[in-house]
Formats: C-alpha cells, structure tokens, sequence
C-alpha cells in the first residue's frame, strides 16, 4: 500500500507494473521486448513519457523487480518469469 500522496514516480510506476504482470502470470511464457512495453505503457498515464521498449531490460534487471530468465535471439531480447 502506497503511504504518500498524490501519483506514483514514473520510474517506479514502471517497475509496479512489471512486478504486477509477472503476480498475474503473464510472464509464464516468453514475452519479447515490444510486448511487454505494449502492457506497461496501458497503465501510464497520457500525458507522461511512454516507457520505450529499449529500456525495457534496464528495468528487468534491478533487483526490485521479481526474477525473471532472459533470452537473447538475434536482435530481440525475451523475458520468462523462473
């Protein structure tokens, strides 16, 4: 539960909402970048700077976020939670 007031940061919105999609169960098959910056940006709001798919992996790694596998397949990266 959130204590302060008013609207969450951008950056930690970002890693709410991946922590949020792996609890759901939607990284129980691999998901590549595009996708998963697709499902993070429906719940950012408008007038902010949509999450762009390069930053993806920035975010997937801090140690807040849940553990997940990465693959790497050419030029696409794809996420699976362990």
């Amino acid at each position: 539960m959130r204590t302060k007031f008013g609207p969450m940061k951008k950056k930690e919105l970002y890693v709410y909402r991946i922590n949020e999609l792996i609890e759901d169960g939607w990284f129980d098959e691999w998901r590549d970048t595009h996708e998963i910056c697709i499902q993070v940006n429906k719940r950012v709001p408008v007038r902010w700077a949509q999450m762009h798919f390069s930053a993806i992996s920035k975010y997937m790694r801090r140690p807040t976020v849940r553990p997940t596998e990465e693959k790497f397949e050419g030029r696409v990266r794809y996420w699976k939670k362990l």
